[in-house]
């Protein structure tokens, strides 16, 4: 790791990207891994061109499991069903011992 640790966070974040490697912040606590990362891609020798944004792990775009228009329209169906039940519940006004006489 003596060749990279010479080099400043942001050429560590170049040279991350440069081999297509998911990064975050570079910083003193995820310095080693970052670099033993580019140390194993070094040796791969596949380098990759770097993409237009740097995704880290909590922005990579995520596929819906269960798509937007399916979650509304079931949304739609409970809603319904429950204005079904409320319309249609007795009242409370009713005596119900009434009749007992």
């Amino acid at each position: 790791m003596s060749r990279l640790s010479g080099k400043s966070d942001q050429e560590i974040r170049d040279l991350l990207d440069e081999y297509g490697i998911n990064h975050g912040p570079v910083v003193d606590s995820t310095r080693a891994l970052y670099e033993k990362k580019i140390l194993e891609a070094m040796g791969r020798k596949e380098a990759k061109p770097s993409p237009d944004k740097t995704y880290y792990r909590e922005e990579k775009e995520k596929s819906r499991l269960i798509p937007l228009w399916v979650q509304f329209l079931v949304f739609l169906v409970v809603a319904v069903f429950l204005y079904f039940v409320f319309c249609n519940m007795e009242s409370t006004h009713s005596e119900p011992f009434k009749g007992i006489d």
